[in-house]
């Protein structure tokens, strides 16, 4: 029995579709954490929110590092894009880029 092999949908780790999905699960993750504040502060019930804090603080943890982690992963590959470039040009970076790098003015 031979086997089919499926289409790829989806680019390799690092692609387009990657980096729009992974800025898409960031920025849902931030407006998530704006919406249940917002639902906090005007349509539930504060004895409620009392009973309820240690499941949204740990919902809240969770989301702010989903944001972390993308912030982190988009500065790590606009670096290493940066790197990359100037390799395939030969070219030695400038001074602005360096110090951008360096995370100094």
């Amino acid at each position: 029995m031979k086997l089919k092999q499926l289409p790829i949908r989806f680019n390799l780790p690092g692609g387009v579709q990657v980096r729009r999905n992974r800025r898409r699960m960031a920025w849902l993750s931030l407006l998530s954490m704006i919406g249940i504040v917002l639902l906090m502060m005007f349509f539930i019930n504060p004895t409620r929110i009392e009973s309820l804090s240690g499941i949204i603080e740990t919902l809240f943890y969770c989301l702010s590092a989903i944001v972390l982690a993308y912030n982190g992963v988009a500065l790590y590959d606009d670096n290493n894009l940066l790197k990359s470039q100037h390799k395939q040009d030969g070219d030695e970076p400038d001074e602005e880029e360096t110090a951008i790098n360096k995370g100094s003015k």
